[in-house]
Order: C-alpha cells, then sequence, then structure tokens
C-alpha cells in the first residue's frame, strides 16, 4: 500500500508515521509496559497500548467539518492537516474506555466455550468434522484492502510480522516473484478455505458469506471455490453496513469503478444422497458454477457479449420496475447509506438476483453494468431511471396531475430549478400550463429562470429523455400513456439488437426453434421490418 504520496512525505519505514516527539513518547510508554513484572498485566497494557497507536500517528488528521479526529480506516493515508495528539491523554482514555467495556460486559475470556485460533483458514483447524452448526464469515475482497500491510503499524512495536504467504489477496502492482499473488492464487486460497469451512459444517447447515466485488473474473472464483467444495448457493440478500469504505466513497461520487455494496451469499451444505437427486433434476439449460470458463482474461471470457449485456438489462428493469413501484410507498421510510437508484446499489441487485436464480455472472462486472446504464437508461442527478419514466418527487408528480392553474403558476413563477431533477419538473409544469411549446420558447424562459444554473447535460438533452416531440405541429409536449409505455420498454429495444446481431452473423446462428421464437417475438412486438 505504499504510494508516492509516503514518498513525498519522506515515509519510508513504519517509525516515519510518527512525529519525533510523539515517537519518544510512545516507545518511552512501550518501554515502561515491558518492565511489568506481573504477565497478565503487562500483557493488558499492552492491548491498551495497541488501541492508541492510531491515534498518536500521523495517519490522525484533522476533520473540519465533523467533531473530533481520526485516521481514515482501511488505508495508510496520512492527511494535508495532521493533529498530534497528546501520548499519555490518549492512553488514559483508552484504558477508561476498556475498563469500562469489560465491567459492563462481564466478559468471561477463559470461559470454554470460546475458541480463538490463528491458523489460514484453508489448513486443518482442529475442529471435528461435520460439529459445527452455523458458518459467518467476512473474507477478503480479491484485492480490495491489504490487511497485512495494513497490520504493520502494530506488529513493528509487538515484533512479530504476520506471515502473508497465506493471505487471500490479489496483488495487482506486486509481481509474485517479489511476493505477490494472482487471481489464480487468491482462487485457491479461498477454495481452500471454503474446502475447511465444508469438511467442519453439519449436513443440510448452513454457511453466510459477505462478498462484493466489482470485477466478475473475483465473482467467478468464489463462485467457482463455493460449488468445488460441495455447496449449494440458496440465494444472495444486501447488507448494508451503513458507513461507506473509503472506497464506496469515491465509487458513489463515481471517480472510481468500485462497489461497496455487500452481498451475503447463503450457502448450504447438501445432505447425504442430496447431490444426485439435485443433478438429476438441475433445469436444462442453466449455466452452472462448474461450466464457468477459467479464462482469467478481460471482458465477458468467450461468452454471448450481447448475452451478457441483455442479462444484465433485463435484472436493471426489473429493479428500477422495483424502485418504481415501491417509491411512493416507502421511500419516506428509508434511511439506508445506499440509493435503490444509485449505481452501486443497481450493480448489487443485479448480482443479488443472477446468483439467487442460479444463473452464471461471467462478464457482470460494474463497468459492463455502467456501460448498460448508460446505453438503455437515463441518468438524472446521478440517479438511473427507465427510459420514459417521469423524474421527480413521486407526491408531487401525482399533485401537478391534477392540480388547478394557480398551483401550476405558482410552480412556473416561483419554483427555482436546481438541479437536473427539479429542471425536469419545472418544464413539465410549463407545458402543462402553456400548452405544447417551441423549443427555441421553452429553452429561453428556462434560461430566464435561471441564468446561471449549469445542468450536466444540455435542456435539449432533457427535452428528449423526457418529453415528447410532435414533428407535424414542431412542439415538445407531454407523452401519452401509450408513449411511456413504448419508451418504459427496455426489452423491445433489446430485441431488436438480438436480430441485428443475429443477421449480421456476429454470434453463433440461433438454432430453428430459436429462430421460429425470434422471429414471433419481432411479429408480436411489431418489429415487422
Amino acid at each position: 500500500m505504499w504510494r508516492g504520496a509516503h514518498r513525498d512525505g519522506n515515509i519510508t519505514q513504519i517509525s516515519d508515521f510518527w512525529t519525533q516527539r510523539n515517537l519518544r513518547a510512545v516507545a518511552r510508554l512501550w518501554q515502561e509496559i515491558g518492565q511489568v513484572r506481573d504477565a497478565r498485566v503487562a500483557s493488558a497494557l499492552a492491548f491498551v497500548f495497541t488501541a492508541c497507536l492510531l491515534k498518536t500517528n500521523r495517519l490522525t488528521r484533522f476533520k473540519f467539518l465533523k467533531a473530533g479526529n481520526g485516521p481514515l480506516s482501511g488505508t495508510l493515508y496520512v492527511g494535508s492537516f495532521v493533529v498530534e495528539n497528546n501520548v499519555s491523554q490518549v492512553f488514559e482514555r483508552k484504558l477508561a474506555d476498556i475498563r469500562h467495556y469489560l465491567e459492563s460486559m462481564a466478559i468471561h475470556w477463559l470461559d470454554d466455550q470460546k475458541v480463538i485460533t490463528t491458523v489460514h483458514a484453508g489448513q486443518d483447524t482442529g475442529i471435528e468434522s461435520e460439529s459445527i452448526d452455523y458458518i459467518f464469515t467476512d473474507p477478503p475482497f480479491g484485492s480490495n484492502i491489504f490487511y497485512a500491510d495494513l497490520n504493520l503499524m502494530w506488529e513493528a512495536w509487538l515484533g512479530h510480522m504476520t506471515d502473508d504467504t497465506h493471505e487471500a489477496v490479489w496483488n495487482k502492482s506486486k509481481r509474485p516473484t517479489a511476493g505477490g499473488k494472482t487471481l489464480d492464487d487468491y482462487a485457491r486460497l479461498m477454495a481452500e478455505s471454503f474446502a475447511e469451512m465444508h469438511r467442519v459444517l453439519k449436513p443440510g447447515h448452513w454457511a453466510s458469506v459477505v462478498f462484493h466485488n466489482s470485477d466478475d473474473r473475483v465473482w467467478d472464483a468464489i463462485r467457482r471455490a463455493v460449488t468445488d467444495a460441495g455447496f449449494r448457493v440458496e440465494g444472495a440478500v444486501a447488507f448494508d453496513k451503513g458507513q461507506k469504505s473509503f472506497k464506496g466513497v469515491r465509487g458513489a461520487m463515481g471517480l472510481e469503478r468500485v462497489s461497496d455494496m455487500d452481498i451475503v451469499l447463503n450457502l448450504r451444505k447438501p445432505r447425504i444422497g442430496e447431490v444426485q437427486r439435485e443433478a438429476a433434476a438441475e433445469r436444462p439449460g442453466r449455466v452452472r458454477d462448474t461450466d464457468l470458463p477459467t479464462d482469467q482474461g478481460n471482458g465477458p471470457h468467450n461468452a454471448d457479449a450481447f448475452a451478457v449485456t441483455q442479462t444484465i438489462a433485463t435484472a436493471v428493469e426489473h429493479r428500477l420496475r422495483e424502485t418504481q413501484a415501491s417509491e411512493g410507498r416507502d421511500q419516506a421510510s428509508n434511511t439506508s447509506s445506499h440509493h435503490p437508484r444509485s449505481t452501486q446499489d443497481i450493480h448489487s441487485a443485479v448480482i443479488q438476483r443472477l446468483i439467487s436464480d442460479g444463473d452464471s455472472t461471467t462478464g457482470v462486472s460494474l463497468s459492463k453494468v455502467v456501460d448498460v446504464l448508460s446505453e438503455y437508461f437515463k441518468q438524472v442527478d446521478d440517479r438511473w431511471y427507465l427510459p420514459g419514466e417521469e423524474v421527480g418527487d413521486v407526491a408531487q408528480r401525482d399533485a401537478s396531475a391534477t392540480s388547478d392553474q394557480r398551483s401550476l403558476r405558482w410552480t412556473v413563477e416561483f419554483a427555482v430549478p436546481k438541479n437536473e431533477t427539479s429542471t425536469i419538473e419545472w418544464l413539465r409544469a410549463f407545458i402543462r400550463l402553456h400548452g405544447p411549446q417551441l423549443q427555441g420558447r421553452l429553452v429561453d424562459e428556462f434560461r430566464l429562470k435561471v441564468p446561471g444554473l449549469v445542468l450536466v447535460k444540455p435542456v435539449v438533452k432533457v427535452l428528449e429523455e423526457n418529453f415528447t416531440y410532435d414533428g407535424r405541429r414542431g412542439r415538445w409536449r407531454l407523452p401519452t400513456a401509450d408513449e411511456s409505455d413504448a419508451m418504459l420498454s427496455v426489452r423491445v429495444r433489446l430485441l431488436e439488437q438480438r436480430v441485428t446481431v443475429v443477421l449480421e452473423g456476429r454470434i453463433t446462428p440461433p438454432s430453428a426453434p430459436d429462430l421460429g421464437q425470434l422471429v414471433e417475438d419481432c411479429y408480436h412486438n411489431g418489429l415487422y421490418r
């Protein structure tokens, strides 16, 4: 995790993360703890000491907009404004916090019901076979976070460094000759861990695996490891941790194509004899995890590229229709940190749907989902909508549909558009009040209303995405119900493109029954040409 910022800050060894003054204070404190003769007390003091390290070094940054200060979790980030906390005061506060916690929880660390091991999960853990009722695990997400690197801060003081031989990560900037690991290495380590989980779990019992990644190749590795171990993927649900990670914040801002909405895979260990029955009853045509290709290159790994696009677009359309139906009902009670129309949430929903249906996730990377969203759906203020879907406040749209001239006039004259969503609402009210409009007048009226407002897309593009142009009269108007339904249908566009790639020979020719079905689908959807 060492970066150019560390080099520029003259950080070449762990001690450089402290100022000279605090380095001496921390070192003196550690020296005093080492001289305590009672081993139990010394160990407890060392525990408090480790809790102080991040609050006493240069990772602690000043927070301008929030009370207090602290490091950015999951990183070795040194901010521009560093806080140098008093070491003695930090130690006293941490000691009080830990004492209060232990006393209030009445924890007995020597309870026979608790066992702590520190071995690679893929090795023999020493746990009896088929003895565990339930497993919950949150394994490393490929190349997202390198935990051994983050441990350096504590291990350098404790004098015991983690052996990262079995660390399940995928190093993209560290060559295997220097100790780095490839995607194949990551997949192998995860497969070993799932195999051990399968060994110790009772037949018919469950394991929950928290996981997510933006790269479909990592998903393929996980799915293959799960299946090879003997588990059955019974479904997937979203897991909102409430607080976004550093990567998640950058993803939500559009600075990186990364996903941070975790998914919980529900795995079940089949009972004896169940595997044979499932194999006999398996749905024909389903892409099984064992059928996943092993090619580690980019893209959909020799799969039908359009089939992947079609799969994603169908799942996204299903998700957005669900969102559209539920917004007016329960949006007010939604306290999630993720918006159901955000790129992050939609990507997670697509993955969940595919996993729950038992379908392959090959090719379904975050980048591919973003490409499909951009081609088939419309984006308004960082939110995604169906092509012909009305945008804006649900209650306000319902009210404006039946509003009188006075309320429409109030909206047009006094409401001030601040973003694309409110711009659409203002244009809708203006057209409803004054009738179909020439493009020139609409644009001029809007610019007179908010001369300084800069939208992500031109006003003309906003009109094209949300209103209907009457070519005979040369005016923009509100779409009819039939026109809105036609715009909403992503399925027809996908069907038309499917026919195109077949006719151009860009995919393997379909069989006679499939070709007949394609012709019939075109007929029923009015694609006579």
